[in-house]
């Protein structure tokens, strides 16, 4: 090698000395008693070629190039003998829901949510940093009536706190077919809070997350008087992704609002009521979409 080709290569010699200890061990370099290109030049003839000296420059390049604050990792040694740290980046995965491939059961999700009792408890916070909690408890009621036919019935308590002080609490009573825990309506503490279903298609007993199905247009009155109309919903039930084993079965709620409906305080933004459950139906879990001063919070 002529000493050109050696002195155009010196500007790598400090990159690749660290590397060059590993790759040509048999240059038996001695940083203390020889000049950083004596060494370097050892190296070369040791190896006599240039092909082994880019792959070690380049590989010193590379580990060097990451080399920042001393945070604990060696990064080898420079051409004086001082000690190296490198930055290292450690890929941190992303968690999110995953879309199962089996096959869940909506059909007795929904009946479980009719006749079974349930209690959980769902968490959020807003942008201002504000925390939020609902509390849900839901039991078996007594057999009733609605809009003059047999009803079964679900009594919903809900309680809301917000940065752990209490607000509103909500009652609600779901009407259901007796024979078949068809949803008929429900009935709750506050204006507007009184729905009469007027079509219901039946959900299948069987689907797989992706899938979504119409459930239900209801009409929303003032009380139970229904002389005072306050809008009309639609629900669709969807099936989406949460984990290998579990699904959310979701009721997703389309609102359109009288004047009435507005003046009663209900909101117009799309809300949803999930349920996690296995493949079976029973009930693991609660997700809400909910209107909150205005902002459409999610609580898991």
């Amino acid at each position: 090698m002529e000493a050109a080709d050696v002195a155009a290569l010196a500007p790598l010699a400090a990159l690749g000395m660290a590397v060059l200890a590993a790759v040509v061990p048999d240059a038996k370099i001695n940083a203390k008693k020889e000049s950083n290109m004596q060494l370097f030049q050892n190296a070369l003839l040791a190896r006599r070629g240039t092909a082994q000296l880019a792959a070690a420059s380049a590989l010193g390049v590379a580990l060097l190039a990451s080399c920042g604050g001393d945070n604990g990792y060696g990064c080898g040694y420079d051409a004086y003998g001082n000690p190296l740290s490198c930055t290292v980046s450690v890929a941190v995965p992303v968690i999110g829901p995953v879309a199962s491939t089996l096959s869940f059961a909506p059909a007795q999700t929904l009946l479980n949510v009719a006749t079974l009792p349930y209690s959980f408890t769902v968490s959020s916070s807003d942008a201002l940093g504000n925390a939020y909690t609902i509390s849900n408890v839901s039991a078996p009621g007594p057999a009733s009536s609605f809009n003059g036919g047999a009803a079964s019935t679900t009594i919903l308590t809900q309680n809301f706190f917000t940065n752990g002080v209490a607000g509103n609490a909500d009652t609600t009573t779901s009407y259901f077919d007796p024979h078949t825990a068809a949803f008929l309506g429900a009935s709750g503490l506050f204006p507007g809070e009184f729905e009469v279903v007027t079509t219901f298609q039946a959900p299948p007993t069987v689907a797989t997350v992706g899938q979504s199905f119409p459930l239900l247009s209801a009409n929303l009155y003032h009380d139970s008087t229904q002389t005072v109309l306050d809008g009309s919903l639609t629900e669709t039930l969807g099936i989406q992704a949460d984990t290998a084993t579990t699904a959310l079965v979701c009721l997703e709620d389309s609102v359109q609002l009288t004047a009435s409906g507005i003046a009663d305080g209900l909101s117009s933004l799309p809300t949803s009521t999930c349920y996690r459950v296995d493949t079976s139906g029973t009930l693991l879990g609660l997700q809400i979409s909910t209107d909150v001063n205005g902002n459409l919070l999610t609580f898991q």
